[in-house]
């Protein structure tokens, strides 16, 4: 099964954003769990919007853990919308990510959260290890485990999210990191990873990752069309003329780009609808 995109939008998307994603079948979001995109996909007229929450780890002012925990209670009671959410983790402390997991989980429990059905995804930070977040594993080999186990297929809502790639630059070094996660991962029967920051075909195709974020198709829509130019793919629908003109037909682009590369579908839309023939508008439903 292919795995879910999280299109990471994040803490003040444009309104906009999020109706052409949704217009090319993009229904899947990561967002800061204290922000006004949040807030914007809370209300929402599109009932098939799923939201992932990150916690604000690039931000200068960052909430505070408390303040999170109670961002993701609130979701937390939004089961309909609310997928799961990113630990409070920390770039480059790894040992401080796990400590702060704990505590998240604590105060979520004070809140009235059921802990017990993991709506928080702790997250191995580059330099530690999956057992680290998870524990040692349950068998070494796979002789160990009962065979019924090996058969079912990986959780949806993933056990770890791993973390720190989209700061890494992809090096060989980072790289090799990373897969010996998933690796050691996929040693534990029906558990399943969330790559952070990380939309590489290669990596993806990996039974293990169930889902990833992205944040790219904005990055390279504000781009234009130097970006696309030297691979333009004029089976997504746009012609160049449409793609140089409008950053709407850029981000569809990007979007569909994303999703095609690692076998997810997506609905054609034309240039034209992108700006005047939206079904969804935020708050209201034509």
């Amino acid at each position: 099964m292919n795995p879910t995109f999280y299109f990471a939008v994040g803490a003040r998307p444009q309104h906009e954003d999020i109706d052409v994603a949704l217009a090319v079948g993009q229904t899947s979001f990561l967002v800061p769990g204290c922000s006004a995109g949040a807030q914007l996909l809370a209300r929402h007229a599109d009932q098939r919007i799923s939201v992932a929450l990150d916690s604000h780890i690039r931000d200068p002012q960052r909430p505070s853990l408390a303040a999170y925990a109670a961002a993701v209670a609130a979701w937390y009671g939004r089961p309909e919308r609310f997928a799961f959410a990113v630990s409070y983790d920390h770039l480059g402390a790894p040992g401080r990510s796990v400590r702060d997991h704990d505590q998240l989980c604590m105060y979520l429990a004070r809140l009235g959260v059921a802990t017990t059905d993991d709506p928080v995804v702790p997250v191995v930070q580059r330099g530690g290890a999956i057992s680290d977040a998870l524990g040692p594993a349950l068998a070494d080999d796979e002789d160990a485990v009962p065979h019924d186990e090996w058969a079912l297929p990986r959780d949806r809502t993933p056990a770890i999210a791993v973390g720190g790639m989209a700061f890494s630059q992809y090096g060989a070094s980072a790289m090799s990191w990373m897969v010996g996660q998933l690796i050691a991962l996929d040693r534990r029967p029906r558990l399943g990873a969330h790559l952070l920051g990380l939309a590489r075909p290669d990596v993806l195709r990996r039974t293990v990752v169930t889902s990833f974020d992205s944040s790219r198709p904005s990055k390279q829509a504000a781009a234009g069309w130097p970006a696309i130019a030297p691979r333009y793919q004029a089976r997504y629908g746009f012609s160049p003329a449409e793609l140089q003109a409008q950053r709407a037909a850029r981000l569809a682009y990007w979007i569909i780009d994303c999703r095609d590369r690692v076998g997810l579908p997506w609905s054609p839309v034309r240039a034209r609808e992108l700006t005047h023939g939206l079904v969804y508008r935020i708050g209201m439903q034509f």
